[in-house]
């Protein structure tokens, strides 16, 4: 039983591993590319910065925080 409880979480996994997607996001004359975007869970966003001077990236939603710091 273990076995089986094991293979179908492995199985869940894998198809939800797959089924993660790469989202590109520049930020150029202080204006990001996008307004918004839709993410999932193991999704990964990549950002560009293309002006000469840094930027910093981050969100203030409840729960779903994070700060990228300034970068180049």
């Amino acid at each position: 039983m273990r076995a089986w409880i094991l293979s179908v979480a492995l199985i869940a996994f894998s198809i939800t591993a797959s089924q993660a997607a790469d989202h590109y996001v520049s930020q150029k004359k202080n204006h990001f590319s996008t307004k918004t975007l839709k993410i999932k869970v193991g999704d990964t966003v990549h950002f560009k910065n293309e002006d000469a001077h840094y930027h910093n990236v981050f969100s203030l939603t409840d729960g779903l925080g994070f700060d990228l710091s300034s970068y180049g």
